[in-house]
């Protein structure tokens, strides 16, 4: 759903001791039903598993409000912890 699509990270990750992975990628929303078209896009995914558990934490929004949270949004990737330790 992007045009000008560029993955700008791809790497394994420890989440709360988890194995997990992140992935950064942007990009110029496609024109069509939603208009499309506008500010550039960029997102960050992190996907971590733990025992029978998965979780998805994203981060989607223009490239200037991601680099402008992405600080607040790692200290929660870092900050995060199961309930039952």
């Amino acid at each position: 759903a992007l045009d000008d699509f560029e993955m700008l990270l791809d790497e394994a990750v420890e989440i709360a001791g988890a194995t997990g992975h992140r992935t950064r990628f942007g990009g110029v929303p496609k024109q069509g039903r939603g208009g499309g078209g506008g500010a550039p896009l960029r997102v960050t995914e992190v996907l971590w598993i733990s025992g029978e558990s998965g979780t998805l934490l994203n981060m989607i929004a223009t490239e200037e409000l991601h680099e402008k949270y992405l600080a607040t949004f790692e200290g929660l990737l870092s900050a995060f912890r199961y309930m039952d330790e």
